[in-house]
């Protein structure tokens, strides 16, 4: 492959790494895209149009999913049934997966890796809800009636108002990326109208300190507390403010203390 891409084979111009796969017959090759611009744009200087853009319309989880289930899977024997197959499980792994939609987060500067270990954590926080383990049980047992009771139980309330400001940080963000749309098509309108509507909704989630947010005094406060314990058994310190590792127990104390 290297020598491919030496010698200009259009198929391997955008590969920039090969590392062995599970198999010994396997290998892993990662390309990297500059992505696209406006076929009217031939010094690539305008608006660049993300790849996700037709990922989200190209992806079709049944050929990754559902291709695997045995009685569905025999009807598909053709050639081109099965390079669709391999094409939508590239698109599901090199997009999809969590891993590398953190990885191609940082590769396009979009965070940095602080901001990739707060997604880490809220990724982590989330996933317990739908993956199947202690984890999910826990976060059961810490709002329901149980004959043992668990290290923190938590108001239905605190976990209410949680899930509300993920809702509100998640059409925050969203929102605010398709309005610019508007502002760049000189549409200040329709731009003033939902920009009302971003505003609310930061003000809802302004105490979630999601990855792109700042600290609130609370947060500043807490990661003192912790830096004097490491401080106190010779650990490093770090310079920035100390993230939160559960975002549960973070607002439970914060009402806790402002109630």
């Amino acid at each position: 492959m290297e020598k491919e891409k030496r010698s200009g084979n259009p198929r391997f111009i955008e590969m920039i790494e090969i590392q062995p796969g599970k198999a010994e017959s396997e290998i892993n090759v990662t390309y990297e895209q500059e992505g696209l611009f406006d076929q009217k744009d031939v010094n690539k200087s305008g608006r660049l149009v993300p790849t996700y853009n037709f990922i989200l319309q190209d992806y079709d989880p049944d050929f990754v999913h559902i291709s695997k289930v045995e009685n569905i899977s025999e009807g598909m024997t053709s050639p081109k049934l099965l390079e669709k197959i391999r094409g939508q499980k590239r698109i599901y792994h090199h997009y999809i997966y969590i891993d590398n939609v953190i990885r191609n987060l940082l590769i396009n500067n979009l965070i940095n890796e602080e901001e990739k270990n707060k997604l880490n954590i809220h990724y982590n926080f989330l996933s317990k809800y739908v993956h199947i383990g202690m984890a999910g049980i826990k976060v059961w047992q810490s709002v329901n009636a149980s004959d043992i009771p668990p290290l923190h139980r938590y108001d239905e309330d605190i976990f209410k108002e949680l899930i509300f400001m993920y809702v509100a940080k998640f059409m925050y963000l969203y929102i605010k990326v398709f309005v610019t749309h508007y502002k760049d098509n000189s549409n200040p309108l329709e731009y003033d109208n939902y920009n009302r509507i971003i505003e609310e909704l930061h003000s809802f989630s302004k105490d979630l300190w999601f990855f792109d947010d700042k600290p609130t005094s609370f947060d500043i406060e807490q990661s003192d507390q912790r830096k004097k314990y490491l401080q106190a058994r010779n650990r490093k310190v770090p310079d920035n403010v100390l993230y939160c590792e559960d975002p549960l127990r973070r607002l439970y104390r914060m009402k806790s203390r402002n109630p």
